[in-house]
């Protein structure tokens, strides 16, 4: 990140998420209930109900408290170059909608947390993203390329890199 490198992180636990992104999208059934700052998400309670935080807030609207404090703001982000945009993604297995009309934007340097519970479609827009599955509708833009229809060993060349959730493959890589 310190480099410039812009990192997307999928993720069910917002006390996770937290530690390192500040800013978020929240999924729930394949759409985006909320997209801004890690710490607004925290104070919308009709979003991130308490079993979500797992201990991180109390059911009276206490805040969760963060492993670090960020070293960059979410606003001083919105002055940088964007390195991913996805607009209008949408996916659909028979007549179940995983991603519906999701738009997300990632900037350089950015670590941007993806978060929701099981069945958001936070790995789904991971794998359109990645081009392991292939979208129904929507863009999906990389530095100012449109990625949306290019096989991954493509967007690979791009500098689209993927890390799966399984750390035993090769615990020895960094996201980079």
């Amino acid at each position: 990140r310190d480099q410039g490198t812009a990192i997307i992180l999928v993720e069910q636990s917002i006390n996770v998420a937290l530690t390192v992104a500040e800013r978020a999208y929240f999924m729930e059934k394949g759409e985006v209930r909320f997209s801004g700052a890690t710490s607004e998400l925290l104070e919308r309670d009709d979003i991130v109900r308490s079993v979500f935080l797992e201990g991180a807030a109390v059911a009276t609207g206490a805040k969760a408290k963060t492993a670090k404090q960020p070293s960059t703001t979410a606003d001083e982000f919105a002055a940088s170059p964007v390195a991913l945009e996805v607009a209008g993604l949408t996916k659909r297995f028979g007549g179940i909608r995983a991603v519906d009309d999701c738009d997300l934007v990632l900037r350089d340097g950015e670590i941007l947390g993806l978060i929701g519970p099981n069945g958001a479609g936070k790995t789904t827009i991971f794998d359109l993203v990645s081009g392991f599955l292939v979208p129904d509708g929507g863009r999906i833009v990389l530095d100012g390329t449109d990625i949306t229809t290019m096989p991954p060993d493509k967007r690979a060349w791009l500098g689209l890199g993927r890390s799966f959730q399984d750390a035993r493959l090769a615990p020895s890589l960094t996201v980079a």
